[in-house]
């Protein structure tokens, strides 16, 4: 059994640029109708866990700059 490659046919009509609309109609069609389903959730923390993920960020930089002191008091 072989296989052949050919050429896909194209039987539509060639529409001149000028006349030919930009959108296809689907495209304008799904773009206009309401938005439903799911709802995205915004890339935005709120509320408390934005202050605990910055007091934990404070507490990590603190306790750098405390054992880089004392690394550096206790290096000859």
């Amino acid at each position: 059994m072989a296989l052949v490659l050919t050429a896909p046919r194209n039987d539509t009509p060639r529409v001149p640029p000028q006349t030919r609309p930009v959108y296809r109609e689907e495209a304008l069609r799904h773009r206009s109708a309401p938005r439903t389903g799911r709802t995205r959730m915004p890339l935005v923390i709120s509320g408390p866990s934005f202050l605990a993920l910055w007091t934990l960020a404070a507490a990590l930089l603190a306790g750098v700059v405390v054992l880089a002191a004392l690394a550096l008091k206790a290096a000859p």
